[in-house]
């Protein structure tokens, strides 16, 4: 069922419900668009699209909306980030990131840029690894509890199996990621990697909770 026709969406690949009736589309270059009524705003509520990397599976994959947004007014935005913001998607070794925006009060038709957060992924060294073009970062959602749950891919090189390492020396050049995680697939079993994890965090500040089993 086409919800928003004639909306000329490109590639939509996420949808967040709000509590006043809006849907909030992520398409994959690094777009939010708020639909309403099978309307769509004519201006995007999010739009960063230098920031985020474009390429194979890579992009814009999570949005999510807090819980308390009638009190807060945030939401969450999972992406590959471009490492150089050119706008040129050719970039193989990257990393993900987790960001918190606040919904303007007055209008709530855009995010206010000075409430951004960044609660995983602020440089290459403090976010999941993406060695390859997919098996990256994937979808948010909440739990009962109100925490934030985020799924990562193992981030491993997808055209041999298995990838255990050695593939990718870009990535763990100096100031990337921890060359011990140079260990391909496998890193989906190393506790101290974020890759293929799914990730329990406080929303407030990114961080783990302290009642995580790992």
């Amino acid at each position: 069922e086409d919800i928003a026709p004639g909306a000329g969406l490109i590639v939509p690949i996420c949808v967040a419900a709000m509590p006043d009736g809006r849907l909030l589309v992520g398409e994959k270059q690094g777009r939010v668009w708020a639909v309403k009524n099978g309307i769509k705003n004519p201006t995007p509520l999010w739009a960063r699209q230098s920031e985020v990397l474009d390429s194979y599976d890579r992009g814009l994959l999570g949005i999510a909306v807090d819980p308390r947004y009638f009190v807060n007014h945030y939401v969450y935005f999972l992406y590959t980030v471009d490492p150089d913001s050119n706008n040129v998607e050719t970039n193989i070794e990257s990393f993900g990131r987790l960001t918190r925006y606040q919904v303007n009060f007055t209008d709530s038709l855009s995010v206010d840029p000075a409430s951004r957060t960044i609660l995983m992924g602020v440089d290459w060294a403090h976010g999941p690894l993406e060695a390859s073009g997919s098996h990256t970062v994937g979808a948010l959602r909440w739990g009962t509890d109100g925490s934030l749950l985020v799924s990562i891919g193992d981030g491993a090189d997808f055209t041999v199996g298995p990838d255990a390492g050695g593939l990718q020396p870009n990535a763990f050049l100096p100031g990337r990621t921890d060359p011990a995680e140079d260990i391909g697939a496998y890193r989906s079993q190393f506790i101290k990697s974020l890759d293929g994890k799914v990730l329990r965090l406080d929303p407030a500040n990114g961080h783990g909770y302290p009642s995580n089993p790992f």
